[in-house]
């Protein structure tokens, strides 16, 4: 779920802004006035560090276990813009605090970024063809497509996130001949936020583990996804294959019912993460220790992450979502009451007690299939 990443990256960019207000105060080389002329230059330092950014990340394994998330899903669609493990915040920091280390103020440079994010949510589209003279200077569409691709010729190629000159200059620019086939090659096995985020990453460290080489074990992190120590294989994919052996694409089939559901649910925990982002507030003001010695900050964290576990595994029919989503909607009351009740009074969490008694109702009658899916999964 795309808001559990959101807020975990948002807490992550406020502690982000401090230090790189810290840094451009103490130890920029320049003082670069906030101009309109100064800002399109921000913008293309900042492009060209994401530009790098983004490579290494497709280059250096430590780097693809945080980035791969980006690329796990097998279509290309807006919602692909949201599809970004919270680590991407940390990582893309280290790259684009070099451009307040030069001069440009955190606020030019978070501007350049809102810049870059708008273009981007543009470029992940299948609907949008080629472009021209355009797909010769920007990252369009089409030059996008190409970067998503799993197919062989297109791998590793237009890394841009506004511009494609970069890819032209530093040669890994590749134009689309083509429609791409989307995905990672070694597939995904679910869309659950904790596998999804994290599966690389533990294949790294299980390769890390089990080589015996010291020196194979420190240059695995720092080595390309399709390096691993001769005494270590990769880790086998997990996509199926139909009869003729070509890979099947993974698709989700949810009927009109279970996808209400799952509506419904996700923007009670979508209001939950913006309560989260209000109670955060300016960033500048931003004082860690206060936030989690709230308990009601704590509570917060905890119910969108859980949700967004519970709701990964009931879209993906798990033998144990109806446990994990019951405990959802009990606890869901009992937090909006402790955060509402003595602001608002009791109106608000009995609201949100009934919406939880309809859900419960309407889970445990219509998903009549528990023991069979805990007993398949017993059996397996």
């Amino acid at each position: 779920m795309w808001f559990v990443r959101a807020s975990c990256s948002w807490i992550l960019a406020s502690c982000i802004f401090l230090i790189a207000t810290y840094l451009f105060e103490t130890i920029a080389i320049l003082n670069i006035p906030f101009t309109l002329v100064n800002l399109f230059l921000c913008v293309l330092v900042v492009d060209l560090l994401s530009y790098w950014h983004h490579r290494l990340c497709h280059e250096i394994n430590i780097l693809w276990a945080v980035h791969i998330v980006h690329h796990q899903s097998e279509d290309l669609n807006l919602s692909t813009v949201f599809r970004v493990s919270f680590l991407a915040v940390f990582t893309r920091a280290l790259f684009l605090i070099w451009a307040v280390v030069i001069g440009f103020s955190p606020e030019m440079v978070v501007t350049s970024m809102l810049f870059l994010g708008i273009f981007q949510f543009l470029t992940h589209s299948r609907v949008v063809g080629k472009l021209g003279v355009l797909d010769q200077v920007f990252s369009t569409p089409s030059n996008h497509r190409v970067h998503h691709a799993r197919n062989e010729e297109y791998i590793n190629h237009n890394y841009g996130h506004i511009f494609i000159l970069w890819d032209k200059l530093f040669k890994t620019y590749i134009p689309e001949k083509f429609e791409p086939v989307y995905g990672i090659t070694t597939g995904i096995e679910d869309d659950n936020v904790g596998y999804s985020n994290f599966s690389y990453l533990k294949d790294l460290f299980s390769r890390v583990r089990r080589t015996e080489r010291f020196r194979d074990k420190v240059v695995l992190f720092f080595a390309r996804p399709e390096w691993t120590p001769k005494d270590v294989g990769f880790t086998p994919p997990v996509y199926e294959t139909d009869p003729d052996g070509n890979r099947i694409i993974r698709q989700q089939k949810v009927n009109q019912l279970t996808g209400l559901y799952l509506i419904f649910n996700s923007a009670i925990t979508l209001g939950l993460f913006v309560l989260l982002i209000s109670k955060i507030g300016d960033p500048k003001q931003f004082n860690l220790n206060h936030f989690v010695s709230n308990f009601s900050n704590i509570g917060l964290i905890a119910l969108i992450v859980f949700s967004a576990f519970s709701l990964g595994r009931f879209t993906d029919k798990k033998w144990d979502s109806q446990i994990l989503e019951s405990l959802r909607l009990i606890a869901l009351p009992f937090l909006v009451g402790f955060i509402f009740f003595r602001s608002i009074g009791i109106w608000l969490p009995a609201a949100v007690a009934i919406y939880s008694v309809v859900m419960l109702l309407w889970l445990w009658k219509k998903e009549k299939v528990i023991k069979t899916r805990a007993s398949q999964y017993l059996d397996s």
